[in-house]
């Protein structure tokens, strides 16, 4: 994030006081490379009727995804070995794990506009799903993928179907092109929103 007395996450201000639109385009400018990135991605699970319960955090097993670009070139996220699992309905669970570049060099310090090259996430989760016994009578999951650009979510990719076939047996290909197509412009509407907030 961008440190003028304050970060994204609680408004934008410039010199102790709200930032102007003028100042806001002056952030903006210097906002627009990447200085972190996380993706957080949820995987909800149909489950027979159960209790909600409170979400429990599990710790010892990594999870490694991958963004690929449209010209091929593969872009790896890791987990810190920690992923939660939550009953948040009544017939639904959910396993949620946050992700990090594997390495910082391939895309932080680049524009934020080098996203938008985005075009599919590919991902494994048979062995996590095995062990932690997640979606075990479930036939199908719906993935959530949302993209944290220096703190400030950007892209929400939600409703994503995927038979339990293909992403509990073995790498599952997803088409998210859509969702990166004017990253740029998304992220400055979240700032703009932030400054008025």
């Amino acid at each position: 994030y961008i440190n003028c007395g304050n970060d994204l996450r609680s408004g934008i201000v410039y010199g102790g006081r709200p930032a102007s639109r003028s100042q806001l385009s002056e952030l903006q400018q210097k906002a627009s490379v990447i200085h972190t990135l996380e993706l957080h991605v949820s995987i909800d699970a149909i489950t027979p009727p159960s209790e909600p319960e409170p979400k429990g955090a599990s710790m010892g097993l990594s999870s490694v995804v991958a963004l690929f670009s449209k010209d091929k070139i593969r872009y790896r996220f890791v987990t810190d070995y920690q992923y939660t699992i939550q009953q948040v309905d009544a017939t639904t669970k959910r396993m949620t794990l946050r992700y990090e570049p594997e390495d910082p060099v391939q895309l932080l310090g680049r524009q934020i506009d080098y996203l938008e090259n985005i075009e599919k996430f590919v991902c494994d989760y048979s062995r996590l799903f095995e062990i932690s016994g997640f979606g075990a009578s479930s036939d199908n999951y719906t993935v959530k993928i949302s993209v944290l650009i220096n703190g400030v979510e950007t892209i929400v990719i939600v409703g994503i179907p995927v038979e339990k076939s293909l992403l509990s047996s073995g790498q599952a290909i997803l088409d998210v092109s859509e969702g990166f197509t004017h990253v740029r412009e998304i992220y400055d509407r979240q700032l703009e929103h932030r400054a008025t907030e």
